[in-house]
């Protein structure tokens, strides 16, 4: 439920953040947790993640739901401890060609990992597992490389563990290939236009000729 207000009091909107995924869970396991969830301003979305594996994004305003995608194998997981605030949902800042919000992809931390996914559409991108549980410590998001995207240091019972994130842009090879493929495709229509258009013109005239021909033919073996 999705409150307005200080103190929030108005109701905005009601939404199942947990994907039906309910029915088929054994009700004596771990308690499914909400980590904190994130609002971008710049949207006006919500990003809700639960500690079972499902990750909402939901339009506040008008309150319809982006996506939903459910992943509890490659999902981090987190509550097993009380008081514990390692769950982060939080956009992660990938260089300058990625500076909108709503296409950078979003990080999600917990006691047992962390997980990239998609903002477009809720896909998992990226899936690490922790050596050690990381408890009761928020992640910190630094760009200790470099290279102008954030990377991640946890903080477990025995250690320090740095996460450098690496961010390929694959899509500028698959944008050249569509293009070529698109103008050879143009290229061979053209040419059969351009085929079939020299070829009516051709024929035409040589028609027009062997006919005036014959008929020269026929006039000159006329008798006068």
């Amino acid at each position: 439920m999705a409150l307005a207000g200080m103190p929030p009091r108005e109701e905005l909107f009601s939404a199942n953040v947990c994907g039906g995924t309910n029915g088929g869970r054994d009700p004596h396991g771990p308690e499914i947790v909400s980590a904190k969830p994130y609002h971008d301003r710049a949207s006006g979305d919500v990003l809700v993640a639960l500690s079972h594996g499902t990750i909402s994004r939901y339009h506040v305003a008008s309150g319809k739901r982006i996506w939903q995608h459910h992943d509890e194998m490659r999902f981090p997981t987190w509550g097993s401890y009380d008081g514990s605030d390692t769950a982060v949902v939080v956009p992660l800042s990938v260089g300058r060609r990625m500076t909108d919000s709503t296409i950078r992809p979003v990080l999600i931390t917990g006691e047992t990992g962390m997980t990239l996914v998609s903002a477009q559409g809720g896909s998992i991108l990226a899936y690490t597992k922790y050596p050690q549980l990381v408890t009761r410590s928020r992640p910190v998001l630094v760009d200790v490389s470099g290279d102008g995207t954030d990377d991640v240091l946890v903080r477990s019972q025995d250690a320090v563990w740095g996460y450098h994130v690496v961010v390929t842009h694959g899509g500028g090879a698959s944008t050249l290939f569509r293009i070529c493929v698109g103008l050879l495709l143009m290229g061979m229509i053209l040419a059969l236009l351009k085929n079939r258009y020299n070829h009516n013109t051709t024929t035409t005239p040589q028609n027009n000729n062997n006919k005036n021909y014959h008929q020269y033919d026929k006039r000159s073996t006329d008798p006068y």
